[in-house]
């Protein structure tokens, strides 16, 4: 991913005028799946500041391989122990964020309703059934979502997550509009819907 994807991302970024990419994850299992750990090489120096060079640690030329295998270790033991996950590994990329959404609210992904518009188009169009049909409206569907759309897509995404917020203090305000308030901990004091 970060060979291929990530460059293209930024370079598509660069050439629309935007400096920082925004990758979204959702909880598909890819996203949580672990990265394959750095196996500390044998005698091969050079494999391991290569490594430290990829996620941008710095390192003096005469440091010895176990100061640069402690460097690695430090490294992966403050990405979630020693564990490793993606959203972790996309983070070292200069210029790239990442955004976990949580469970089960796949509507706050943009990329949801590209998907579903796109997948709309070719449920619409294929009268068919056929495979080789089905692949061409596809691969002809590509195009119905643009770049310049997509400001309008986390727009929407931005209100759903408002609206969401909207219902959730005003749920915590009947609660506990009345009453104490639960705690210092408790949404309703945060955003101020309690007395």
């Amino acid at each position: 991913m970060k060979d291929v994807v990530v460059p293209r991302l930024k370079e598509f970024a660069r050439l629309h005028g935007y400096d920082m990419v925004v990758i979204v994850l959702d909880n598909a299992s890819y996203h949580y799946s672990l990265m394959a750990q750095f196996r500390r090489p044998k005698r091969v120096k050079k494999e391991i500041q290569q490594w430290l060079t990829d996620h941008r640690i710095e390192f003096g030329a005469r440091e010895l391989m176990a100061e640069l295998w402690q460097k690695v270790t430090d490294f992966l033991k403050n990405h979630v122990g020693d564990r490793y996950y993606m959203d972790d590994y996309l983070k070292t990329e200069e210029g790239i964020e990442t955004v976990r959404l949580p469970l089960y609210h796949c509507d706050f992904n943009p990329i949801e309703k590209c998907w579903a518009r796109r997948k709309g188009y070719v449920a619409k169009q294929n009268t068919t059934r056929k495979l080789p049909d089905l692949i061409k409206l596809w691969e002809g569907s590509a195009d119905i979502f643009k770049p310049e759309d997509s400001p309008k897509l986390f727009a929407h995404c931005i209100k759903l997550e408002d609206d969401y917020w909207d219902i959730d203090t005003k749920e915590l305000g009947y609660r506990h509009g009345l009453g104490a308030c639960c705690g210092t901990r408790c949404k309703t004091r945060k955003y101020g819907t309690t007395g």
